[in-house]
């Protein structure tokens, strides 16, 4: 089950399932080498969602730019209020699916989700102004 909400995910942050595959693949042969100290951790899935990102990150780098409005989301928030942002709102995941995605507690995602909604005015505003003061 978390094989395919890890692959829709790399593939809304990818932009094409023929790149969420090695993404999604890069992450489990990392967490399979380390396999017994990812389950001595507090939390093995924040562990993996970590690896996961880690795995979607450097292949967009690597491979080919994101949708412009996932980079510009990217560029916005920090990777974890991005991550709520997408499970949530583009995947359309409960909280508490999205939190166990994650690895963290349902509160968490939540705070993500209403930071991500108070910064996300207020930084386009600032874009939108150093683009138009650049002129």
């Amino acid at each position: 089950m978390r094989h395919d909400r890890y692959h829709q995910y790399a593939h809304l942050r990818l932009g094409a399932s023929v790149l969420a595959r090695p993404a999604v693949q890069c992450a489990f042969d990392r967490l399979e080498v380390i396999w017994p100290v990812i389950l001595s951790s507090p939390s093995p899935d924040a562990c993996a969602w970590d690896m996961l990102g880690e795995s979607v990150a450097a292949l967009a780098r690597a491979a080919a730019p994101q949708a412009e409005c996932l980079g510009l989301l990217d560029r916005l928030l920090p990777r974890a209020q991005a991550d709520a942002v997408l499970l949530h709102h583009h995947l359309g995941m409960e909280l508490k699916g999205a939190a166990e995605l994650m690895g963290i507690e349902p509160l968490t995602v939540t705070a993500h989700l209403l930071t991500a909604r108070r910064t996300i005015p207020y930084t386009l505003k600032e874009v939108a102004l150093t683009h138009v003061d650049g002129w």
